[in-house]
């Protein structure tokens, strides 16, 4: 009797009862929500570090493709103009349609972290002994984007033992030593999410030079 009395009562809940269920939906939403925040965060970072590895796999390919183009204005000189940690300027027979090579600059614009590479033909059309590239006109591309070298190398230079030629900006002696550089690139798209750099890491041998320095042995009569 006492039962349906009270299932017919209107009194409902008390302010207790709404308080308590408030305080509980407030702790569940809180859950929800912050899985949901982790979830977004890991997302975008996944995001973020195939936007990484995608740049860093097309800088490098493009700068060893054209690293290997790397070669002598004539026998035994060297094919640097400049061989440094984060820049690069060497004769190269890339885009040089007079067959004559061009002068490649390769460097890191301090403004926004971008990979540029500059290409500039000889002031005559054809070298016999020596060439100058003083009037252009320049080409300029730019090979990408967010390159986040600080302290690390971009570029390191190997004779034909193996040993690493230093310091940088290498010697007139040491360059004309270089027989591979190792690009090293670290990149980072974003600097707002606890993301590290992606580092890419490739060993280019430089055919042109090598083959100068070391021939191949004549055949046996």
């Amino acid at each position: 009797m006492r039962l349906r009395e009270r299932l017919r009562s209107d009194s409902g809940v008390t302010l207790v009862e709404v308080v308590v269920v408030c305080g509980l939906l407030t702790i569940v939403l809180g859950f929800i929500l912050q899985g949901f925040v982790s979830m977004q965060r890991a997302f975008q970072g996944d995001e973020n570090r195939l936007e990484n590895l995608d740049q860093a796999r097309q800088l490098m390919d493009i700068m060893s493709k054209d690293l290997r183009t790397a070669t002598s204005l004539t026998a035994g000189t060297d094919p640097f103009q400049l061989a440094d940690s984060r820049e690069i300027r060497f004769y190269a027979n890339l885009n040089n349609p007079n067959g004559t090579p061009n002068l490649i600059h390769i460097y890191v614009r301090s403004t926004d972290n971008a990979l540029i590479e500059e290409s500039t033909p000889p002031d005559s059309g054809s070298c016999t002994t020596s060439c100058t590239y003083n009037n252009g006109p320049t080409t300029v591309r730019l090979v990408g984007q967010y390159v986040a070298n600080s302290t690390t190398p971009i570029f390191t230079y190997y004779d034909a033992n193996g040993n690493a030629l230093s310091p940088t900006p290498l010697s007139g002696t040491n360059q004309l030593a270089v027989q591979s550089i190792q690009i090293t690139l670290q990149i980072r798209k974003s600097t707002s999410l606890a993301v590290p750099s992606t580092t890419l890491i490739n060993e280019v041998t430089l055919p042109n030079v090598y083959l100068t320095v070391n021939p191949t042995p004549s055949a046996s009569p």
